[in-house]
């Protein structure tokens, strides 16, 4: 999958059709998640916190998105796999443990982020 969302990525650069960006709270879900009946996402899949992956409410499945972290620039492109965060806990996106890692903010536990929509699904 991370194949997947770097080309996605690459075709992307430079679109003119690229949606406005959505500015959030994103929080990160990991290993602890996938024991018992948790482990299966919204999309029918196991969760693997090592993809480059992403549970939104806000987004349909499928969707590949570019995350920036507001703290230090840095971005991934993920895949909506799943629904989540709850939407009474104000955050956006709920990432996985790998992005989270990625985009430097694993210890923290939740950061501010910009989302740009690359690949939209309807």
């Amino acid at each position: 999958m991370k194949h997947a969302i770097a080309i996605a990525l690459l075709l992307s650069v430079g679109s003119a059709q690229a949606a406005p960006i959505a500015h959030g709270k994103a929080s990160w879900y990991g290993y602890e998640w996938t024991v018992g009946k948790r482990g299966t996402m919204a999309n029918g899949k196991r969760f693997n916190p090592a993809t480059y992956s992403a549970a939104s409410y806000e987004y349909p499945l499928g969707s590949v998105l570019l995350v920036t972290n507001n703290a230090n620039g840095k971005q991934v492109a993920v895949m909506v796999t799943d629904r989540g965060p709850a939407r009474r806990l104000g955050r956006l996106l709920d990432l996985s443990e790998s992005a989270a890692t990625a985009l430097d903010y694993h210890e923290a536990g939740i950061t501010t982020v910009d989302v740009k929509v690359l690949v939209p699904k309807s």
